[in-house]
């Protein structure tokens, strides 16, 4: 046993917090405060600890080596120290090491310095007690330092492609399984506490006043994260009329494309299945001929979905699948790295086309017809079938439905709900409804925000 000085033990917690389970990096000496030991640090007394966790932090670095240890990261310890796995590792590990040479910022803050690091970073992250910096990026950041190397050659080969009826790969059902562990964390308390959500209030992006907080306040992150917005907020656009189609969250357009005579849609050449899409829904090909449209969600947005026309529902239910996420590296304007989530689709017609300055050429389009989302679709009398579909992105391991089979909705009522990261949501509609998207590319638009108008003959 050594004796450590409160001020000096709080230090080391905090640079372990920093590396294993980060919580408000911005603010030094702040993660007391997350787990109720504000008394304790004020009393600044001497404290007894085993050695066994003083030895590497009593030093000018505060360097710290241990690691808690959880089934699933164990999982992958394993598969990587398995003799018939040694190119898999040996990927792994190259394509770490490009990370590191990608200068990003955050491998230095959450002290990424080794293979082992990043190994431990998972550990940390699948408990992590979600907090906020002023811009809004700090949970952006964590959700894209989970995938970056994933996405890097080679790693990236040994996960499931992003093509129709691609093989299903090992370590794409790790990162499933891993999503569903760090879901069954952001659903219990130990999620959510109030100096974490304190960092929530503070933080302009989240606009956290828009939002009812229920009596007793959110228990967990999850509920948090699925907060109900006040509803004179989100105003339905021409709520009688079933020709204006409105936004069903709150999100970018990304484009739409259209549906040929087979149910299909290509995007850049790879011409993809709408009932693959539906998950071979018996409705798939009565979309012959019809529009299919993306917007995409960041974290900070609103993440409950609502009807973009009125109707029965006549389906709903959840399709599982990946828990994919294209990450990348860009400079920002002062020319330092910056962890980018890259979620455009390009139609054929569309190919390296010039978009805000930027070339818009993703690498893996179609990420959607594979990925764990929801169906809910609508029979509208006067524009037809309509499928809605929120996708989950990246560690969004659930989406929860909030209407079932035979239900009469109106437009703009609340449908399903998102929990935890970055999501997507899509759309198809029938040719006869002869849908004109009225919104512009790349813009956002809130829920019940005019996006599209039908003409039926």
């Amino acid at each position: 046993m050594v004796l450590v000085a409160g001020d000096e033990l709080l230090k080391m917690y905090n640079h372990y917090h920093a590396i294993y389970n980060p919580v408000r990096f911005h603010e030094p000496l702040e993660w007391y405060k997350t787990r109720g030991l504000e008394a304790f640090y004020k009393s600044s007394v001497s404290i007894l600890i085993p050695t066994v966790l003083t030895e590497n932090f009593v030093s000018s670095s505060y360097s710290l080596n241990m690691a808690f240890s959880s089934k699933i990261v164990d999982t992958l310890r394993e598969f990587l120290a398995r003799p018939d796995n040694e190119q898999f590792l040996a990927d792994f590990k190259e394509s770490f090491q490009t990370a590191l040479t990608l200068d990003i910022p955050q491998f230095k803050k959450y002290g990424i310095r080794t293979f082992d690091d990043y190994i431990n970073y998972y550990e940390s992250y699948l408990t992590w007690i979600p907090t906020e910096n002023n811009d809004g990026t700090c949970v952006y950041n964590h959700i894209c330092m989970f995938y970056v190397v994933l996405d890097l050659n080679p790693v990236s080969t040994w996960q499931t492609p992003i093509v129709p009826s691609g093989p299903w790969m090992w370590l794409s059902q790790w990162i499933i399984d891993y999503a569903q562990e760090m879901g069954k964390w952001m659903d219990t308390p130990d999620s959510l506490t109030p100096a974490s959500l304190q960092s929530f209030r503070e933080s302009p992006p989240y606009c956290v006043e828009n939002y009812i907080e229920p009596d007793g306040g959110w228990k967990t992150f999850n509920e948090f994260f699925a907060r109900e917005i006040k509803p004179e907020l989100r105003p339905i656009d021409s709520p009688k009329d079933d020709l204006v189609i409105v936004s069903p969250a709150d999100s970018a357009f990304d484009g739409s494309w259209d549906v040929d005579d087979n149910s299909l849609t290509s995007l850049k050449g790879i011409p993809w299945s709408i009932s693959q899409l539906l998950a071979d829904t018996q409705y798939g090909e009565r979309f012959t001929g019809g529009k299919f449209c993306h917007s995409f969600l960041g974290p900070t947005d609103y993440h409950r979905q609502h009807a973009p026309v009125r109707g029965t529902v006549i389906e709903a239910k959840i399709i599982p699948g990946l828990c994919y996420l294209e990450v990348g590296v860009e400079q920002d304007e002062t020319g330092k790295a910056k962890l980018v989530m890259r979620r455009k689709l390009v139609a054929a017609s569309q190919e390296d086309t010039i978009l805000g300055g930027e070339l818009v050429a993703p690498d893996s389009p179609g990420y959607q017809f594979l990925q764990a989302r929801a169906l809910i679709l609508i029979d509208n009398p006067t524009i037809g079938l309509v499928a809605v579909m929120p996708i989950g992105m990246a560690q969004v391991s659930s989406v929860v439905l909030t209407v079932k089979e035979g239900d009469v909705i109106d437009k703009g009522q609340e449908i399903s709900y998102f929990q935890l990261g970055g999501s997507d949501c899509v759309m198809v509609f029938q040719q006869k409804a002869n849908v004109e998207f009225t919104a512009d590319l790349n813009c956002p638009y809130k829920v019940g925000n005019q996006i599209a108008k039908a003409t039926v003959n």
